[in-house]
């Protein structure tokens, strides 16, 4: 069967490139991170704890692109390995309950954010330093760019 576009275009698509590397950077992380005994959904919610603890069930559920149901059984197998805990709020007299890493968490946390200060210096090392920050300041627009047109309805 013949394919609507060819092969050797697909590289060319710059949505292709941004999912593609998001996959390879997954991958190159799972078998970083393999040692500490943790799911690729662990590590991800636990370093997402390191930048915004605190935060509500949704708030992760959002951020991580999981549904609320997935979320609060990650959280639970997490605080079954004493690595986060649930902390109950009043919030405009609504009981919400928000997450916070334990002491074991922190420890863990910290393994895995050094862990990824490496392995991210690593995946960009191919870039030189002005290069980085053109990557980072066209990612940030591109982003927030999508951001706005989500919010418009575009």
């Amino acid at each position: 069967m013949e394919t609507i576009k060819p092969r050797e275009k697909l590289l060319d698509l710059s949505a292709y490139l941004i999912i593609d590397l998001g996959r390879l950077i997954r991958k190159h992380f799972d078998t970083k991170m393999s040692g500490m005994d943790l799911t690729r959904a662990e590590w991800y919610l636990i370093s997402y704890l390191c930048f915004i603890e605190g935060s509500t069930q949704q708030e992760i559920a959002d951020a991580l692109d999981m549904a609320k149901g997935g979320i609060t059984k990650l959280i639970r197998t997490l605080e079954e390995k004493d690595l986060v805990m649930r902390e109950a709020h009043n919030t405009n007299g609504r009981a919400t309950k928000r997450v916070f890493l334990t002491a074991k968490g922190r420890k863990v946390a910290k393994k895995i954010d050094k862990e990824s200060d490496v392995e991210v210096e690593l995946i960009v090392s191919c870039l030189n330093e002005k290069e980085k920050v053109q990557l980072n300041e066209m990612l940030h627009r591109i982003r927030n760019d999508l951001i706005d047109r989500i919010e418009r309805g575009d």
